[in-house]
Parts: structure tokens; C-alpha cells; sequence
């Protein structure tokens, strides 16, 4: 700014006003109401822009478009995917950019020495689709107390290598040395799958019904779903596999090939952690809309395949209903009402990161220096209850050292 300020031969007009208008702060003179606003629109809207950053309340440059035609996910032609609406709860910035302003990230190509993370999670699920579907139908799927048979053990083998070929024909599978270790990790993961499957059909007495059940895709029509206000949502999906109980309930089953660690805090209590995981409800519902009747028990379940076969999830019960509309409420309201701060992650070393919040991979400070100040707003209010933010207000004001004590 001092180099403007001593500024001799302005390269355009716009340099040449900035330049005037530093001087003129130099000497005293209140920039807000100088006279070159009203000569220079750019320059005008520049100083709006900061001095609405500066405010500890959101305004049209930081995130509130109230007013604004921003699309309602509830008009009644949009159809969600769980994904979608996860991005608000989020990142509600990182919403708008990708979903009403349409800015995609732009990803630099890299050279990956191995499989992606990606493209094993998909190479995974092709061979339990596809082992799964086979036994349905061949009707070889084994009693809920019955372990799957050598033939079928082979046969889960002999997948594994024809994908895996497929893999490394279409040059997924990175560098030779490191696939040849990769794969025998997911192929071990991928025997495992049949000892964990067997103990969980015999604890719960169910037997796969269905894989890649659609809806919303596939010409199949999406999960309609009713708020307690009356909005509706369309969603879509496809759910990794469906299984029946012996007592008639459904188990929809989604398959993770990552860790375990980001789902831990999801139960019946707590189903959702803040917003971030809505899958399951939504699966529940298409599942049982599909194949079963209003009042049919539902259970919903992330497996981690390539984290010792754990699974994390809960029953679809009232509880969890009622919770689940209060999530989407709260989601559909911001959206509505045009709340679209930025939100970056407390530490984006760890965990997902937001490429709006750090669009030139310099960190997110300056966006999280804005969330800090924004953040008192009570138009934010609903959106903090709901991530949490409130809470640990409260927490770290009765305990302001973070002491047990």
C-alpha cells in the first residue's frame, strides 16, 4: 500500500484513484465517504466488501444472500443425494460454490505410485457386487448359520483376479511393486470378508436379499420424503446391499473401504455426528419403501471391510426419525434462507479439508480469522447448534482450561 501512496505514474485510472484514496486516508480524510466512491464503482464496492468482511455479522460478502433466488433442495423437482446435503452441514461456502454457483475444484494431475483410495474402494465393491450377485442368483446364498462353502470360498478368488486384471488394464493399480502388496492386503481383506459375513448373518440371522439397490437412478424413482412441515425431498442413492432377518426386519448394509475412526461417534443417540452422516436414514427409508411395509424394523449399517469387518450403525427408530427431520430442517432452512459462510476445518491436517476454504493451498487462515468473527451472528444460530459449535461454547466457558478438574 505505501508503494500506491508514492505512486508518480499510475499504470490505469483504477491504480491512479486507489492511489488518491490512500493519500487522502494518509492525510486524515475518512475513506468511507470520500468522493471517488461515488466516481469509481469499483472502487466503492471494494471498500463495501471490506468493511462488510470486518463486521461480526454476515453480510452479502461473507455468506448471507437472503433475498437472493438461491434453488430450495425441497422444490420439488431437485433430487439429492445424502452427499449434497452432508456438504452444507459442512462447509455451507463449499455448497454454494458447488451446487448453485456450479465452481468445480480444479485438481492438479498427479503421478499416484499406487492405487488410489478411490479406485480401491471401488475395485472392492465390484467383487463383492459381483460375488454376492452370483449367489442370489444361483439361490447358493448358505442359511443365516451356515458358513459359505470352499467352492464359494474359490469362487470369491476367482473374482478377485479377474478384477484385479481389470484394474491393471485400465491402469489403475499405480506402480507393479507396490500393487503386488496392495493387492494381497485387499485380496486378505476381501477372504476376511467371508468369516465376517458368516459371523454376522449368524448373530442377526439374516441372508442377503439384494446389492445395488437404486433409487432416484436406473429409471427407478427416488425416496420422497415428508417433513414434518409438509416440504418434501427427493432423494437418490444406491444402496450397497440389503439383507432380510429371520423376523422379517431389513439390514441395509454399506460397505467402507477406509477406517473406521471418522463413523465411531455414530449410535442411536447420536446417528448422525452433527449432520456429517445421513446415508443410513436415507437408505433405511428407500429400503423400506422398496421391499417391506411402513411398520417393517430396519437396521442400518456402515461395514468397514478393510478395518478388521467392524460395523458401526443403528436402528431406524422413532428416535432416530425424529432427529433425522430436525437435521433436515435445520439443512433445508439455511439453504432456503441463503446462510453461506465459510466454515473450514478446525485443522485441515487431519480429517477432510475444504478447497473453498484454502482455494490456493496457502491455508485457512484467513477464512477461518472470518468464521471466528462471523460466527457470533444469531442468524447462525440453528447452524451451530447443529455442528456442535454451541456446545463446546458452553463446554469451554464452564471449563475454560480444558481440565478434568
Amino acid at each position: 500500500m505505501g508503494s500506491l501512496e508514492r505512486l508518480t505514474s499510475p499504470a490505469d485510472e483504477q491504480e491512479y484513484a486507489l492511489a488518491e484514496l490512500l493519500r487522502e486516508r494518509h492525510r486524515g480524510l475518512p475513506v468511507d465517504t470520500s468522493d471517488r466512491r461515488s466516481a469509481d464503482t469499483v472502487l466503492s464496492r471494494g471498500i463495501d466488501l471490506i468493511r462488510g468482511r470486518q463486521q461480526p455479522v454476515l453480510t452479502r460478502f461473507d455468506g448471507n444472500l437472503a433475498g437472493a433466488a438461491v434453488p430450495s433442495p425441497a422444490d420439488g423437482r431437485t433430487v439429492l443425494s445424502a452427499t449434497r446435503l452432508q456438504t452444507w452441514v459442512r462447509c455451507p461456502q463449499a455448497y454454494l460454490m458447488e451446487h448453485v454457483l456450479r465452481v468445480g475444484v480444479a485438481h492438479e494431475p498427479h503421478d499416484d505410485e499406487g492405487i488410489t483410495a478411490l479406485d480401491r474402494g471401488t475395485l472392492a465393491h465390484q467383487v463383492l457386487d459381483r460375488f454376492i450377485t452370483e449367489n442370489l442368483e444361483n439361490d447358493s446364498i448358505p442359511e443365516p448359520e451356515t458358513a459359505w462353502s470352499g467352492s464359494q470360498w474359490q469362487r470369491l478368488e476367482e473374482i478377485c483376479d479377474e478384477e484385479f486384471a481389470l484394474a491393471e488394464s485400465r491402469g489403475l493399480t499405480g506402480r507393479a511393486l507396490l500393487w503386488r502388496h496392495d493387492s494381497e492386503r485387499l485380496r486378505r481383506h476381501l477372504q476376511a470378508f467371508l468369516v465376517d459375513d458368516h459371523a454376522w448373518r449368524a448373530q442377526h440371522l439374516t441372508t442377503p436379499a439384494a446389492v445395488e439397490m437404486s433409487f432416484g437412478l436406473d429409471g427407478n424413482g427416488p425416496l420422497v420424503h415428508v417433513l414434518p412441515d409438509g416440504r418434501s425431498l427427493r432423494f437418490r442413492g444406491r444402496i450397497d446391499r440389503v439383507d432380510r432377518g429371520a423376523d422379517g426386519s431389513i439390514h441395509v448394509i454399506d460397505y467402507k473401504t477406509g477406517g473406521k475412526s471418522p463413523y465411531t461417534k455414530i449410535s442411536e443417540t447420536t446417528p448422525d455426528d452433527h449432520g456429517q452422516y445421513l446415508q443410513l436414514p436415507i437408505y433405511g427409508l428407500a429400503a423400506r419403501a422398496a421391499v417391506a411395509t411402513p411398520d417393517t424394523a430396519v437396521h442400518g449399517q456402515y461395514w468397514f471391510v478393510t478395518d478388521a469387518g467392524a460395523h458401526i450403525g443403528h436402528p431406524l427408530s422413532e428416535a432416530v426419525l425424529t432427529r433425522f427431520d430436525t437435521v433436515l430442517t435445520t439443512i433445508i432452512d439455511g439453504i432456503e434462507t441463503g446462510l453461506f459462510p465459510a466454515r473450514p476445518p478446525k485443522d485441515p491436517r487431519f480429517g477432510i479439508g475444504c478447497d473453498y476454504c484454502d482455494p490456493d493451498g496457502m491455508g485457512t487462515g484467513p477464512a477461518t480469522a472470518s468464521w471466528d468473527i462471523k460466527r457470533v451472528d444469531p442468524l447462525l444460530e440453528p447452524y451451530r447448534r447443529l455442528i456442535g459449535d454451541l456446545d463446546e461454547e458452553a463446554d469451554t466457558a464452564i471449563n475454560p482450561e480444558g481440565d478434568d478438574a
